[in-house]
């Protein structure tokens, strides 16, 4: 079980995925004050930007792109160790696999 604690517009609440591994499309279960259908509209509303790396939907997003996602927004989240421990090593990856794009 990955947690994420998040912090938005005053509010706070805590996101649970029920698997071990940060890539997996996993649907979150909410605690708190902040609802799935609020946490569903913002992120609706992101992919609109131009900015890449904007997941479409709660839904079909993994952990790391929802996480990633929540930041760009204006969330502020807190990963708990084991969260935090496998989004650092999937931005590593995505660095080192992006290098060795720009290198062809």
């Amino acid at each position: 079980m990955l947690n994420v604690k998040m912090a938005f517009d005053n509010r706070e609440g805590l996101l649970q995925f029920d698997t071990g591994s940060i890539t997996d499309v996993a649907m979150p279960e909410l605690h708190g004050d902040i609802s799935l259908a609020e946490l569903v509209e913002e992120v609706a509303a992101a992919h609109l930007n131009p900015v890449q790396g904007f997941v479409r939907s709660v839904e079909d997003a993994t952990v790391y792109e929802l996480v990633n996602t929540l930041r760009q927004v204006g969330f502020v989240l807190d990963l708990d160790d084991e969260a935090q421990q496998l989004f650092e090593e999937e931005q590593d990856r995505e660095v080192e696999e992006g290098d060795s794009l720009v290198e062809f």
